[in-house]
This record gives structure tokens, sequence and C-alpha cells, in this order.
């Protein structure tokens, strides 16, 4: 049996799309973390963190930015400005 005719007798094809090609999972959101570094901290260093505290994130400043989605690590960029906002201009998509 053919994915997309799976897909329709699943139900799980998109009723917007009029040629069945966008399977409906397609427009489900995910939350996407621009991740900019990580530290590892200990519990007793942590709850000493008060407002001035510089925390190392371990990452160059010209690094680029890791895109997420939960764990996974699906895309990188650089970072950009524009009228105040920050976003990110990917540069690498991963599989």
């Amino acid at each position: 049996m053919a994915a997309q005719e799976l897909l329709n007798r699943q139900g799980l094809v998109n009723s917007a799309s009029s040629t069945g090609d966008v399977p409906a999972w397609m427009n489900v959101e995910v939350l996407l973390i621009a991740e900019i570094g990580q530290a590892y901290i200990k519990v007793n260093e942590l709850m000493q963190v008060g407002r001035g505290a510089v925390i190392e994130l371990g990452r160059r400043v010209d690094g680029p930015i890791a895109l997420k989605v939960g764990n996974k690590l699906v895309a990188e960029g650089d970072v950009k400005v524009d009228r105040e906002k920050l976003s990110i201009v990917v540069t690498e998509k991963n599989q």
C-alpha cells in the first residue's frame, strides 16, 4: 500500500490540502530552541547565583547557534538583529 493511501485511510491528510499532498502531522507545532551555550554548575553554586553573576557558557562569541527541537539538533545558524528583534539565519541544516 502506498504511503499516501495509508495516510488517507488513517485520516492523516491535511483537509486544507485539496491534493492531499500534505499530511496533517506536518501542521503540528513544535518548540524550536535557540541554544547559545551550556554550562555545568553545582547546585550549591546555582543557589548562590544572583543579579550580576557571570556564568560562562563555553562557546565562542562568533560561533554558530544551535537550533534544537527537544534535545535533537535540527540546524545551526548565526544571530541577526533586525529592528531590535533577535533572529537566527540558518547556515546548516541537520538531517
